[in-house]
């Protein structure tokens, strides 16, 4: 059984980018490791191309193959990627990334040392053409942080700072967190399985360069399919869905309980607010601990501003 296994999604991927993400994989330093690669097309000639790839560019490295019957989404995908994978642990993987030589080196010494559930980095961007766009992720997100410890308890309640193509996480961990709600994107419920049980780790180096580009799935959108004061609305409401969810799957561990019942009551004084904005509740909001004083102000001014200013206001807060 391997030491680490990495678990590739693919879904059509460019030819070029795919190649390049293989001869990264195979130029890691630590070796003890091997790849499962899910074919997420429900294509058979496309599956046959990817294989060629792969017998091209992984000669030394033991990988294995499968594809999905029906296009499942990324979610589920990975999802089938860690109930049938083995090692001891999991390295989630793009299609179109380029991995440092030393990523999986320094992620299994920094997670061995720390006897966390998962470690994460940081990572620099780049373009279609392999140009460094940015050294770190914080030159993106300017108020971004990656948080360990508390801080990201109280994050992943409502965000997520945990990037899945940089994380390493205990298979047994990973495997516990099956199956991913649809709510959740796959690697922050893995965060959250990870709180829930023996911690994070993050290592403050850029060990993955994220490519950035139109066929993105997720890429760096912030307030998505948000543009109006309704949707930030919405937004806000699936959020306390969500944490319905994390209160019944982490059910045994109580402090994450605690923290995601004191944030879904901030947020039902958030929804309050924008429904039904009064001074009272304005000045009930900048007391709030978890929101944060810039979000609070944000939401003061959206539930007092006329439509036309709401919207500019979303959209000036998307691009910053």
């Amino acid at each position: 059984m391997p030491e680490i296994t990495v678990l590739l999604a693919v879904y059509r991927p460019n030819p070029a980018y795919f190649t390049e993400l293989l001869k990264s994989l195979a130029a890691q330093t630590f070796q003890d490791f091997n790849v499962l690669v899910c074919d997420d097309s429900a294509d058979t000639a496309e599956s046959e191309q990817i294989r060629q790839t792969l017998s091209k560019e992984l000669v030394n490295t033991p990988y294995q193959t499968m594809i999905n019957a029906e296009n499942l989404g990324s979610n589920k995908t990975f999802e089938r990627l860690m109930s049938e994978a083995d090692g001891n642990w999991f390295a989630t993987c793009d299609q179109d990334d380029i991995w440092e030589p030393d990523k999986l080196q320094t992620l299994h010494q920094a997670v061995r040392q720390s006897g966390a559930d998962m470690v994460y980095s940081d990572f620099s961007v780049i373009d279609g053409a392999d140009r460094t766009l940015y050294d770190s992720f914080s030159q993106i997100r300017r108020r971004f942080c990656h948080f360990t410890g508390e801080e990201l308890t109280k994050l992943l309640m409502i965000s997520n700072c945990v990037t899945g193509c940089t994380v390493l996480m205990k298979a047994r961990a990973a495997k516990s967190a099956l199956p991913f709600p649809a709510e959740f994107v796959h690697d922050r419920w893995l965060a959250l399985a990870a709180v829930a049980g023996n911690g994070v780790q993050y290592v403050n180096k850029p060990l993955v360069r994220y490519r950035l580009h139109s066929g993105n799935q997720i890429g760096f959108a912030t307030l998505g399919g948000v543009d109006n004061k309704p949707d930030y609305i919405k937004s806000l409401e699936e959020k306390r869905r969500g944490l319905k969810l994390i209160m019944k799957r982490f059910s045994f561990n109580h402090h994450v309980v605690l923290v995601a019942r004191e944030t879904d009551s901030e947020l039902e004084r958030r929804l309050s607010l924008l429904r039904r904005p009064s001074l009272l509740k304005a000045a009930r909001a900048l007391r709030l601990k978890n929101t944060g004083k810039v979000r609070a102000l944000f939401e003061i001014l959206l539930a007092f501003s006329p439509k036309w200013i709401c919207k500019r206001m979303i959209s000036f807060s998307k691009k910053h």
